[in-house]
């Protein structure tokens, strides 16, 4: 099972007091966007924006900040949904989404180590 994600929206309307909260019923809010419980259940989560303006920076931020601590990310899980199950999800998993000898690339220089930057 594969599932396609947008952490971008927990950040941007899942918060406590958001959109969400506003618009749905508690017990619906509750079981959204539930990241930890799919991959703890064996599920390949691979994450996308869902064409909102934000990066996919944001998206790791929103995924190991979720408001509910039982289903956040750790920032090497959110970093691989981006990447490696991206990739896996349109069968590209050979040619895509790591850095290896062989495969096609793009990457981006940060000013910070993402993974030693507390979240």
């Amino acid at each position: 099972l594969i599932l396609s994600m947008q952490p971008n929206f927990v950040g941007r309307w899942q918060q406590i007091g958001g959109l969400y909260d506003q618009r749905f019923e508690a017990e619906t809010v509750r079981g959204m966007n539930m990241f930890r419980v799919a991959l703890d259940n064996g599920a390949r989560v691979c994450f996308g924006s869902d064409g909102m303006p934000y990066s996919p920076l944001y998206g790791i931020w929103s995924a190991t900040n979720h408001h509910n601590e039982r289903v956040r990310l750790t920032v090497e899980e959110a970093l691989r949904c981006y990447t490696m199950e991206s990739a896996y999800s349109v069968f590209q998993e050979h040619t895509l989404g790591s850095l290896n000898v062989g495969k096609r690339a793009d990457f981006v220089v940060l000013s910070e180590n993402i993974l030693d930057v507390p979240t």
